[in-house]
This record gives structure tokens, C-alpha cells and sequence, in this order.
């Protein structure tokens, strides 16, 4: 399960990621049990960890659920789904169009 912020966009680093406070990150994962850094000059300077879960998801159109569209099982051969594109454009949508870069 996953979860989008609206209008969050990508933190350069730790410090300036709001998903930290007092060098504590509150979405790493369990594995990870230290502060981000051991200096805020430190934590500025590393970038983002490779740990960290956040994902960039860029400039794109709606995203939607591919398991709505009503598959072709004749061409299903997993790895290619065959669909209409009149059932992909009125699949729902679960994230709208991003319109900033």
C-alpha cells in the first residue's frame, strides 16, 4: 500500500524533507534505527539516502488501474495485454495529471 502527497514535491535531502524532524526520520524503514545523519552539514550534504522510500513519480498524465481494463485473454501471453483504447481511456483514474514539471 502506498500513499501519494498532492503537491509534495521530491526533498533534496533530508533536512529539507518534511518527513523528518530532529534528524529522525519517520518513513525509513525499520532497519534503519539512527538519526539520518550525524550532523545537519552531513545530512544537507549526503543527498538522499538510498534507504529512503520516497519516490519521484515526475511529470506524467492520469495514472490509472491497469487491473480495470478488461483484458483480451486471446492475446494474454504475460508479458503483452491486449485492451482498446477506448477501455484504457475510460479506465478510472487514480492519481490525476500531474501539470508542473
Amino acid at each position: 500500500m502506498s500513499v501519494l502527497i498532492k503537491g509534495m514535491k521530491m526533498p533534496e535531502n533530508c533536512i529539507a524533507c518534511p518527513m523528518q524532524f530532529g534528524g529522525w526520520c519517520y518513513v525509513s524503514p525499520p532497519e534503519i534505527d539512527e538519526r539520518v545523519a550525524p550532523t545537519v552539514d552531513e545530512a544537507a550534504e549526503q543527498g538522499k539516502p538510498e534507504w529512503c522510500p520516497l519516490v519521484d513519480l515526475g511529470k506524467h498524465g492520469d495514472l490509472i488501474d491497469r487491473d480495470a481494463l478488461e483484458l483480451d485473454a486471446d492475446y494474454d501471453d504475460g508479458d503483452y495485454w491486449a485492451c482498446s483504447a477506448a477501455q484504457v481511456y475510460s479506465a478510472p483514474t487514480v492519481i490525476e495529471a500531474e501539470d508542473t514539471p
